[in-house]
Formats: C-alpha cells, structure tokens, sequence
C-alpha cells in the first residue's frame, strides 16, 4: 500500500507539503514565546497570545473544512500555506510589539491546524478510506521531521546569535515550496470545484 503510494506524483506533493506544517509549527510552539520575550514583549501578553492561538487554530481547521466541501482541497491547501508566506514576511519586516503580536499569532492559528482537513481529505479520496490511516500517519512522520528540523535549527541560529530572522526565512521559502506543491496535485474528477 505505502509503497504504491510512494510511486504516485501527487502522494509525494503531499508529503513535501506537510513536512513543511511541521516546520511552520514547531516554530510556534518551540520559539515564538522566547522570540516574543526578546523583543520586549512582556510574560503574560506573550503567553496570551498564545491563547489567542489555540482558539484561532480550532476556528481555522473548522473553517478549512468547510471551505474543502466548497471548493478543490487542494486550492484550500495551497492557500493555508500560502498564508504563511505572508505571516513569515510580518515576522521579518513588521516591529514586534503587542498588537503585532496579537495579530500574527491568531493568523497562524488560522493557518494552523488548517493543513488537516484538506491533506486527509485529499488522502482519503484519493486512496480510499481504508488506506487513510497509514498513509495520513506517514505524511504525519515527515510533519514531525520538519518539525524537529525548525526546533534544533532555531536554538541554533538563537545560540551562535543570529535571532530568529533566519529561521523565518526558512519558514517563507518552505511555505512557498508547499504552496506551490499542493497547487500542483491533481485532484479526482467529480470532486469540488
């Protein structure tokens, strides 16, 4: 099962892109508190923030559900990857104080867990339902790949004195390439339009 999977094109754009989740999210759950703290934010904005985070998250993968029954899954990918294009951008360029904040967290959120819905769906149609399970749990071990590769790579960058900038460069680079990987799968025909 796993090693026909392999061999599909579109399979494999999957995998590239969730990896890439990982990354995205671990920079949020290992780094963006510190990152907060060191710009002079103060503990408890920073730890509101991350509230604001788990409540956008929840809205954000319910919302991606929805719009997966509306439209193509993987135009609904795309987009969520996209957005964090746009969000690593405002980490590089926009001053960190407490509306930035506020802001870019509740946007990661949305983009979050926003990478769920439409990557099992996309699985599940694709393979079947029966398959769904180990070949979403593989696509889960390159997101946890990524992620492990965000958490060394900031305390890195953070340790030798290179702050974050460098890791939210990274981050651009890998959501652009998820981006533009989930535009390119093809989808069933008979699914959303």
């Amino acid at each position: 099962m796993l090693r026909d999977a392999l061999k599909d094109c579109d399979y494999r754009l999957i995998l590239i892109g969730f990896s890439t989740c990982g990354f995205n999210m671990s920079i949020i759950e290992s780094h963006l508190y510190s990152q907060y703290i060191s710009c002079g934010i103060g503990n408890s904005v920073a730890s509101l923030t991350l509230t604001v985070y788990g409540i956008a998250t929840m809205v954000g993968a319910v919302l991606s559900g929805y719009l997966g029954t509306r439209w193509k899954m993987k135009n609904v990918l795309g987009a969520a990857y996209a957005m964090r294009i746009v969000i690593s951008l405002g980490f590089l360029l926009v001053p960190k104080t407490a509306p930035f904040a506020f802001t870019a967290t509740a946007m990661l959120g949305l983009c979050g867990d926003a990478t769920v819905p439409p990557t099992s769906g996309i699985i599940s149609r694709r393979f079947g339902a029966e398959k769904m399970a180990v070949l979403y749990g593989f696509a889960l071990i390159g997101h946890q790949i990524g992620a492990f590769l965000s958490s060394f790579l900031g305390g890195i960058f953070v340790k030798n004195g290179m702050g974050y900038a460098p890791l939210w460069i990274t981050n651009l680079c890998l959501a652009a390439v998820a981006a533009c990987v989930s535009f390119m799968i093809r989808e069933k025909t008979g699914e959303s339009a």
